[in-house]
């Protein structure tokens, strides 16, 4: 008469580490790429005007964002204009 095989109840300690590891690597990807995309939705709208911004209901403080960074561009554009005119760079270029 054969012995009964004994059927392990669970899976080797290192098997059971290196799943645990796999998951936490995946979960942790997962959550970055959500993020990623998060952060370039909201820098995408924030290329949107002020205006359309209240239009579509968006938060104050991206509509804060939104002008002030086309304010910050439109002075860097007259700092460029200051500076290429006092150069005597031709103003059609502008």
């Amino acid at each position: 008469m054969s012995h009964p095989v004994s059927i392990p109840l669970q899976r080797p300690l290192a098997g059971r580490w290196a799943h645990e590891v796999a998951a936490f690597i995946a979960c942790a990807w997962q959550k970055r790429r959500e993020r990623r995309d998060l952060d370039r939705r909201i820098a995408a709208m924030a290329d949107l005007s002020g205006a359309v911004l209240r239009d579509i209901g968006g938060p104050d403080d991206l509509i804060y964002q939104a002008a002030a960074r086309r304010q910050a561009d439109a002075q860097r554009i007259e700092e460029l204009r200051i500076l290429a005119n006092y150069r005597g760079v031709d103003s059609r270029f502008w």
